[in-house]
């Protein structure tokens, strides 16, 4: 019976304080006021051999491009230390638009590889998202977020009324 009085107290006690870890969330995430621009998807190589990338941009289930790169491995080098090579697919048809795009990444002609579709509420005003190839696999999604006041990569986006 004290068990259960001390209970319904503590019950009585968050309700009336209005800090029930109970009760849903009500606040969703703000979605940005103007559309994020994308700016590329990029590729790096942590491994010491060379591997081949096939990067798929998609657009409502539409392919808007395609493409497939050798990428090198990491090297030594005695004045620049370590030197990772990557791949960067950044065409027009992508670079600097305002559209949702999933984006998929395959590794050494596997059967299988990576999608990367990311919600608005995760991105910048101006990003690049892609993966790196650590041990023979693909990690990420990586995204970069960009300030685009510092570096104007993203300046002048296309939207999707451009396009049509």
């Amino acid at each position: 019976m004290r068990r259960a009085c001390l209970a319904l107290a503590l019950a009585a006690l968050l309700a009336f304080a209005g800090c029930s870890s109970l009760a849903p969330r009500t606040d969703a995430p703000e979605t940005p006021e103007e559309p994020p621009v994308f700016r590329s998807v990029t590729v790096d190589n942590y491994d010491n051999q060379s591997h081949t990338v096939e990067v798929v941009v998609l657009h409502e289930g539409e392919v808007v491009h395609w493409t497939t790169r050798r990428v090198a491995g990491k090297e030594e080098d005695e004045t620049r230390g370590t030197v990772v090579h990557g791949a960067t697919v950044d065409p027009p048809e992508i670079a600097n638009t305002t559209r949702r795009y999933t984006v998929l990444v395959r590794l050494d002609n596997r059967s299988s590889g990576e999608r990367y579709d990311l919600p608005a509420d995760r991105l910048s005003e101006c990003y690049s998202v892609g993966a790196v190839i650590r041990d023979g696999e693909l990690d990420g999604p990586v995204v970069r977020h960009w300030n685009d006041d510092v570096y104007d990569y993203c300046s002048d986006p296309t939207t999707d009324a451009d396009r049509r």
